[in-house]
């Protein structure tokens, strides 16, 4: 099941003591787990627009520099 999916059902249970500590803390360790691994791919993503902002600057100096 997804996450929300597991929220959904978190949230809908009508048994009682049905939702453990174990079963909602799984839930939010997913949650933690899908928010750090899309906080990665954004670190990497930014990293790399970084990367390439500086090489353009390099290479537009370059070219001044040249065409001087």
């Amino acid at each position: 099941m997804s996450i929300k999916t597991d929220a959904l059902v978190i949230r809908n249970e009508t048994v009682p003591l049905a939702n453990s500590a174990f079963r909602i803390g799984s839930n939010l360790v997913s949650i933690a787990d899908d928010l750090i691994a899309k906080q990665t791919v954004i670190d990497a993503n930014s990293a790399a627009a970084t990367a390439n902002a500086a090489a353009a600057a390099t290479n537009a100096a370059a070219a001044a520099t040249n065409a001087a």
